[in-house]
């Protein structure tokens, strides 16, 4: 499994759990960030909305997920059908979060950019069992804890690492990442063309209205 892969499931699993220290308030940003991700040529746009302790994410394929870090629950809404199906944070497929700290390390590199109006730093992430890297540029004040608990996962908040206590504070979000193979070659890469700070109806993280609700098994 490739570093970039890894990184993103820790990424959005680690607030799962009160217990786990993220040493600041990541709920302070409202709005939307719009995400395009490049692999194998093709170009997938992905929108982010956050509001207190809620996150939807648009997937590109029409569906989205509604995810609430405070009741430690969602769903799934998928057009084609016309239905949701909700969920809850035991539900969910988790990713084996201790065997990817085993295997990635992640380092600052001490270089920063600004994308879309926004300073970010840049850490290297590396996958130590097949040399894969991840490059990504950091941001803070822009997630919340929702974000991570969308497939959150059961850590307990015991081990953790000091570098992912760095990354996840302060509500931190990757405007860009580029992951390549062990050889250096380009695998693919995501960076945020819009990011809007505004405010959001409540409506935008409810099941639309008409959809059968399903439960999940």
């Amino acid at each position: 499994m490739s570093a970039g892969v890894w990184l993103t499931a820790i990424w959005i699993c680690v607030l799962v759990f009160p217990g786990i220290p993220t040493g600041g308030q990541a709920g302070g940003f409202e709005g939307v960030i719009t995400v395009n991700e490049t692999s194998e040529g093709a170009v997938t746009t992905q929108r982010f909305y956050f509001k207190g302790e809620k996150l939807r994410l648009d997937d590109g394929e029409n569906g989205f997920t509604v995810w609430d870090a405070r009741h430690q629950g969602g769903f799934y809404a998928d057009p084609e059908d016309k239905s949701y199906t909700v969920m809850s944070s035991s539900e969910r497929n988790l990713p084996d979060v201790k065997s990817a700290f085993e295997q990635l390390t992640v380092t600052k590199t001490g270089k920063s950019e600004k994308i879309g109006g926004h300073a970010c730093e840049v850490y290297l992430a590396t996958d130590t069992s097949d040399g894969s890297t991840s490059e990504f540029c950091l941001a803070k004040g822009l997630s919340n804890a929702a974000l991570y608990a969308m497939i959150g996962g059961g850590p307990g908040g015991a081990g953790f690492p000091a570098w992912v206590h760095e990354l996840t504070k302060d509500g931190g979000f990757p405007l860009r990442t580029v992951d390549r193979d062990k050889h250096g070659k380009e695998e693919s890469r995501s960076e945020a063309t819009q990011i809007e700070s505004k405010r959001l109806d409540e409506s935008v993280f409810a099941p639309p209205v008409g959809f059968k609700r399903i439960e999940a098994r």
